[in-house]
């Protein structure tokens, strides 16, 4: 298990390093009002990302448990990515919102819907070293634009980092197609009015956009409360404290198939355990992660970005606090997936977003940045929370081992 894990994380955590340079980067190129409206470009993409792509990933991957064709569900949610991709095109035309900017987010997402369904085939295989490489690649050619440029000195304005964006996942779209396209084929779309599987992908966009939602509630009370630059400025402490979803990440993305292909008791057994174990993992190296920035955060902050950046010390320390909240979320939320049961989701991540937003409002005008960190620590928490409540099992399995838990209740009960 842990081997697998680390494998997988390893190449996640550079995947990471790669975006969380080209963000860094992007605070030396760009002015802070700048980089604020890249940021919040950034959180449109993941937002709206989620919904263009309508959860037909999931729905691709849960319907193969049902012995239906991958290559034949793949070529039906190309064509639905098309017509979404050709709406998308006409409202901007319609709203006046026909820009380079607005242009390139929507190619940007309909590129990372073909990029997602390339891994989504590797992680049902199990086939994690292609599954990470695909996610290696689509942040490494992200990254290269903005390193030459800076490396070289070359102005870029927000237009051309944008833009640049798009030519790099582009670019990643062909690779990852080569790495497809020599295993696997495309078939005739099936069933093309099949309700049943976009229902699947309907309650899945839903959830997932409650996500990205609740991560991105912040960004946007920000932005409208005290402006673009306060904005960048929390971007920079949520980019910073997300590097440490990287271990959680990989551990939902190597629990979510054995939770799909689990059916006899004894791999359901298997499989919880390998959850309560991963937690507990990624419970330990989160302590370890916040020790570790209150010691030298401020040095690295210093060193990293410039001079208006210092202020995002705490409010990253208290996100990465909260972070832990978030980890029974990603792990939890696999195993609530792979069953098709959503309402422990929506109703967690609702509550974690109400919170989120009614503390915000009150906070930010106060305490500013450190107001939005203490809303969203406090909202992931809820969420984390929450869907604990709904697996109704032991809670204590996330913190400690089964066996330590039967030796203190054989102890309670010895007394």
């Amino acid at each position: 298990m842990l081997a697998r894990l680390s494998g997988l994380t390893a190449v996640s955590l550079i995947s990471t390093g790669c975006i969380f340079l080209y963000q860094s980067l992007a605070t030396h190129i760009l002015t802070v009002n700048d980089f604020g409206e890249l940021s919040k470009w950034l959180t449109d993409l993941a937002l709206f990302g989620s919904f263009f792509m309508l959860g037909l990933d999931l729905a691709l991957m849960y319907h193969l448990r049902l012995n239906q064709s991958f290559e034949g569900n793949a070529s039906k949610n190309i064509v639905v990515y098309s017509i979404v991709l050709v709406l998308c095109i006409v409202i901007l035309f319609m709203l006046d919102r026909a820009s380079n900017i607005n242009f390139a987010l929507v190619f940007v997402m309909y590129t990372l819907a073909l990029l997602n369904m390339c891994s989504t085939y590797f992680q049902y295989k199990e086939n994690f070293k292609k599954f990470g490489l695909i996610n290696l690649l689509r942040s490494f050619f992200i990254l290269i634009p903005i390193l030459f440029c800076f490396i070289f000195e070359i102005d870029m304005g927000l237009n051309l980092v944008v833009i640049s964006y798009l030519g790099s996942v582009l670019f990643c779209l062909m690779i990852c197609s080569i790495l497809y396209f020599k295993v696997a084929t495309l078939n005739r779309p099936v069933e093309l009015l099949n309700l049943t599987y976009y229902q699947y992908g309907l309650k899945s966009v839903l959830n997932r956009s409650l996500g990205l939602l609740l991560y991105s509630s912040t960004t946007y009370c920000v932005y409208y409360l005290i402006g673009s630059e306060a904005a960048g400025l929390f971007f920079v402490a949520s980019m910073i404290s997300k590097l440490n979803w990287v271990i959680p990440d990989a551990a939902g993305n190597i629990l979510y198939p054995k939770f799909i292909k689990a059916n006899s008791k004894d791999e359901k057994d298997r499989a919880g355990k390998e959850m309560y174990f991963y937690s507990r993992i990624v419970l330990l190296l989160n302590l370890v992660t916040v020790i570790i920035f209150y010691i030298v955060g401020e040095y690295l902050i210093a060193n990293i970005y410039s001079p208006e950046y210092e202020d995002v010390f705490f409010p990253t320390l208290i996100l990465l606090i909260g972070n832990q909240g978030m980890v029974f979320f990603k792990i939890l939320s696999r195993y609530f997936a792979a069953k098709n049961h959503w309402l422990p989701m929506r109703v967690g991540l609702t509550l974690a977003i109400l919170v989120n937003i009614f503390l915000n409002y009150f906070l930010i005008p106060v305490y500013g940045l450190l107001g939005s960190a203490i809303s969203t620590c406090v909202s992931f928490f809820v969420c984390g929370f929450t869907l604990i409540y709904y697996y109704k099992k032991d809670m204590l399995l996330f913190f400690v081992s089964d066996q330590w838990l039967a030796n203190y209740k054989g102890k309670l009960r010895g007394k």
